[in-house]
């Protein structure tokens, strides 16, 4: 602005380092957004090989990471489904995805397996005294 008169050449300008990182985040989440429903497909497809469903009342959890593409899916079995919405798992992914970023993958997934307990007590399961511990409860990684 020359003497508090604005020019229409300024109005609107961005400097090359604004445009730089607006187009940088535009398709950072292009790529995110295209990420999404190629890592659910991964994640069902590990779901069904993994046989999560095969507990007594469908209350399996698969949390799908890809630290490639610093993204997460959770995907609880249809007994969890019924009683905690697919919107009570966004904080457990967002506290993965936060870790995974910060370059802590092994305790953002710690911490988000603490709460999948606290999604699930707070969805009303608990655990019975005749309950055996029926899928494995270690880390697998793909390749």
């Amino acid at each position: 602005m020359a003497g508090g008169v604005e020019r229409p050449a300024e109005r609107g300008r961005l400097a090359e380092g604004d445009l730089r990182r607006a187009v940088d985040e535009r398709s950072e989440a292009a790529a995110d957004v295209a990420a999404v429903p190629r890592l659910r497909r991964a994640a069902e497809a590990a779901f069904t090989r993994e046989r999560v469903f095969e507990t007594r009342d469908r209350t399996g959890i698969l949390v799908f990471l890809s630290l490639l593409e610093r993204q997460v899916v959770v995907l609880p079995d249809a007994g969890i489904a019924a009683k905690a919405p697919e919107s009570a798992w966004s904080g457990v992914v967002g506290e993965i995805v936060l870790g995974m970023k910060a370059g802590r993958p092994t305790e953002a997934l710690v911490t988000a397996v603490r709460s999948c307990g606290d999604t699930l007590r707070a969805a009303g399961f608990s655990s019975r005294p005749d309950d055996a511990n029926e899928l494995p409860d270690f880390p697998k990684t793909a390749g």
